[in-house]
């Protein structure tokens, strides 16, 4: 019956409009405690991840750069992770894709005079890229990477929390030469990555990574094996969502003519409000429901123009929490 269903899935394709990442995206990422090697390619694939269990969570945040002398080295957009002290990564992205500029360290600076183009758009089943890029970091440090990128199949991808249709995949296979010095001994890094992609959605559903690092002080070769994903709330899959999670949770995202917003428990009787791109406010309500449990708001939004928007709930006590969605037609 499985098989039936997934012939009929006409090929998928990810596009920059509404699947870039932008300024004001935020959602939760979890490392799985376990992985799984799904090296299945090719049409109609199931790939099965729905067996992963939860290791650690982040919030990872994509915000404006508000320093203008970091603004002049690193353009456009900052991706930060909730807890991370190694500073932020820094990244500029337009209709071909997003490219990744450079990083702050605690105590050195990662700048790419070749900056890596990290994904590029729009996706199709069988496209292919290749890109070379190198920078230096504080003490004439360098680093020189190649990759290979292939859009290597398409179909059902299977999460811990449910199924999501017509994605697709992208195999990246990276060498990264690295030296701490111009007479350090060279760190080889070799990555071989699997992304998730589904249109609509602003960044990968899920990544899988094998990474082996050799050379520099190392006596062996080091291996590591990840996977992480984005959560269930942050994609707005809600019927698979389970009802006592806390938080926001806005379905379908990105959406057409209505947006149905959960709203916790706790933000029952409060606001909630909608801001475009620039922080405007453009839409404002009031939340029903009791104090034993959630309220379901619908929006109509229709009368908002196709783009980026957030849902911000504030509590009686003051207490604030936003989502961002999409409009998209």
């Amino acid at each position: 019956m499985l098989l039936l269903e997934l012939q009929s899935v006409a090929q998928p394709v990810v596009t920059a409009d509404g699947t870039l990442p932008f300024v004001g995206l935020s959602y939760t990422e979890v490392t799985a405690s376990s992985f799984v090697d799904e090296a299945q390619i090719g049409a109609n694939v199931v790939w099965d991840y729905s067996g992963l269990e939860v290791g650690t969570q982040w919030t990872i945040e994509w915000r404006a750069i508000l320093n203008q002398q970091v603004q002049d080295t690193w353009p456009n957009a900052e991706l930060s992770r909730s807890g991370d002290l190694t500073g932020g990564k820094y990244f500029s992205v337009s209709a071909e894709g997003v490219v990744f500029e450079g990083q702050q360290f605690t105590l050195s600076q990662l700048i790419y005079e070749d900056p890596e183009l990290v994904v590029k758009f729009p996706m199709n089943y069988g496209d292919s890229w290749n890109d070379e890029w190198s920078g230096t970091q504080t003490g004439n440090g360098t680093r020189v990477g190649k990759r290979r990128a292939e859009v290597s199949g398409y179909g059902t991808l299977l999460m811990p929390w449910g199924a999501v249709n017509d994605v697709l995949r992208v195999d990246l296979l990276d060498s990264l030469v690295i030296r701490i010095s111009p007479s350090s001994n060279p760190i080889l890094l070799l990555d071989t990555v699997s992304q998730y992609f589904k249109n609509g959605h602003p960044w990968w559903l899920l990544e899988a990574r094998n990474s082996t690092q050799s050379g520099g002080t190392l006596s062996s070769p080091i291996q590591t094996l990840t996977v992480k994903y984005r959560d269930a709330l942050s994609t707005g899959r809600a019927g698979e969502v389970p009802f006592d999670q806390i938080g926001l949770l806005l379905f379908p995202n990105p959406a057409d003519d209505r947006l149905y917003i959960r709203v916790p428990r706790s933000y029952t009787n409060a606001t909630v409000e909608v801001l475009d791109a620039t922080g405007r406010s453009v839409l404002l309500e009031r939340t029903g429901g009791t104090s034993i449990g959630e309220a379901v708001l619908q929006l109509n939004v229709l009368g908002l123009a196709p783009g980026h928007y957030t849902v911000r709930s504030r509590d009686l006590t003051g207490s604030i929490i936003s989502r961002p969605f999409v409009v998209h037609r």
